[in-house]
C-alpha cells in the first residue's frame, strides 16, 4: 500500500509539472527591432518617393567639347597666318588642374573634342571650377580666348550625361560626365 501511495503521489507531481509548465522569458516571441532598409531607389536618389537626388561622391569628365570660340583676336587673326591653337584648362579657385592638348588652327565654324587626359574626377561637384580656353603661342605668353565659371553639380537637374557651359559669351563648352556615388 505503501507503494501504491508513493506511485499516486510521483503521478500527481509529474502532472502538474507536465500541464502547467514553466514560462520562460526565451518563450515569449519579442518585437524586431532591427529593420534592414531596402530601396528600390534609381541610383543617386532617395526617399520615399524616390524623387531626393543625392548628391555624388564625384563628377567623372569624359570628354570635353569647345562647342564655341571666337574666330578674331579683337578684329586680327589669333596667329600670324593661321586660326588659333586651341586648348582647354579647367581650374579650381584659380589653380589649374587639369590641361588639355591642342587642336592647330581650329576653325571657329566648328566643334572641338578633348578626351586625352580623361576621365577626369571633380571631387568636389558642389564647388565653383572654372573652365578657360586659350590660344597655343609656343614659346610666347598663350592668348586667353574666354573662360566661364561653373558648379558641376544642382540638385535639380536629374543628373544629365552632357553638362552645357555656356555664359553667352565668347567660349561655350559641353562637358560629357557620369556621376560616382
Amino acid at each position: 500500500m505503501k507503494n501504491l501511495k508513493n506511485i499516486s503521489i510521483l503521478m500527481l507531481m509529474l502532472n502538474a509539472f507536465f500541464f502547467t509548465g514553466c514560462k520562460k522569458d526565451d518563450d515569449t516571441p519579442k518585437p524586431s527591432t532591427v529593420t534592414t532598409p531596402t530601396s528600390n531607389c534609381p541610383t543617386g536618389y532617395t526617399g520615399t518617393n524616390c524623387n531626393t537626388q543625392i548628391t555624388p561622391d564625384k563628377i567623372r569628365i569624359t570628354k570635353i567639347t569647345v562647342t564655341r570660340h571666337p574666330a578674331l583676336d579683337g578684329g586680327t587673326s589669333w596667329d600670324l597666318t593661321s586660326d588659333a591653337d586651341i586648348y582647354v584648362e579647367l581650374a579650381i579657385s584659380g589653380t589649374s588642374f587639369y590641361t588639355s592638348g591642342i587642336y592647330q588652327n581650329a576653325n571657329s565654324t566648328l566643334d572641338y573634342e578633348f578626351t586625352n587626359g580623361l576621365p577626369l574626377d571633380l571631387i568636389s561637384p558642389t564647388s565653383n571650377y572654372e573652365i578657360r580656353l586659350y590660344d597655343d603661342d609656343g614659346t610666347s605668353a598663350d592668348d586667353y580666348m574666354g573662360g566661364i565659371s561653373f558648379v558641376p553639380y544642382s540638385n535639380s537637374n536629374g543628373f544629365p550625361t552632357t553638362l552645357t557651359i555656356d555664359g553667352g559669351g565668347t567660349v561655350a563648352f559641353n562637358l560629357n560626365v557620369s556621376y560616382i556615388f
